[in-house]
């Protein structure tokens, strides 16, 4: 019975795998022992691909510190579109955007190598991605939207408010991750909102958007 052989992997699709299970070891690297004690022949080994190959993809460790923070950073827009898809009001959407971003963090190690490197920034020779900005413009837009559906209190300002909920994120985000890997992340956001989130609205709604989202940044389907 002839032996049936199979095609051919296509050079360009095994190229992309190889450069994703480089990506991936290197997340794992940086995230462990961060940027400067990490060493490309560990990332090869981890990823089960030669120097040559790692090469190939990366020039230098900066290379793959980049693109570890691109990831890091792209990820961020696939997050606000499929928050946004949920059609919720803009002030749900900021509370909800805020988890999914944490659930993200938690379950995704390109997420979490991103912000150590982030944090280690001053080690890395290059011009990386700005933090915050993309953030902070994103919550202001939809402060500003909410402002216009009356969902505000009085006084608030879109801007100032866009700037602490930010802040207020990554200092849980960091508290977490150094006291519980991550794990508790959805319930410290969770009491951060109960306090900062009546300061924004009235009471009756603050409560009715936080049993809403779900520690995931989900929302039920609109009726």
């Amino acid at each position: 019975m002839p032996r049936t052989v199979r095609p051919a992997e296509p050079k360009q699709e095994r190229a992309r795998r190889t450069r994703e299970q480089i990506l991936a070891a290197a997340a794992q690297t940086f995230e462990d022992v961060g940027y400067t004690a990490a060493r490309l022949e560990d990332i090869a080994r981890d990823a089960e691909v030669t120097k040559g190959a790692l090469y190939f993809h990366f020039r230098s460790k900066t290379d793959l510190a980049l693109a570890v923070l691109e990831a890091h950073h792209a990820r961020w827009g696939e997050l606000v579109r499929e928050v946004a898809g949920y059609g919720a009001d803009p002030l749900t959407t900021v509370v909800a955007l805020s988890f999914a971003v944490g659930a993200n963090f938690r379950t995704n190690q390109i997420a979490r190598a991103g912000v150590r490197l982030g944090n280690e920034h001053r080690a890395i020779d290059a011009e990386l991605p700005t933090p915050f900005v993309g953030w902070v413009t994103r919550l202001t837009e939809l402060l500003e939207a909410a402002r216009t559906h009356g969902l505000l209190r009085d006084g608030v300002d879109p801007a100032a408010a866009a700037r602490a909920i930010v802040a207020a994120y990554f200092g849980a985000q960091e508290m977490s991750a150094r006291l519980a890997g991550g794990r508790d992340l959805a319930g410290r956001l969770r009491e951060w909102w109960q306090l900062f989130l009546p300061a924004l609205t009235d009471p009756e709604r603050a409560a009715a958007v936080l049993a809403r989202v779900s520690d995931r940044g989900t929302l039920p389907p609109t009726a």
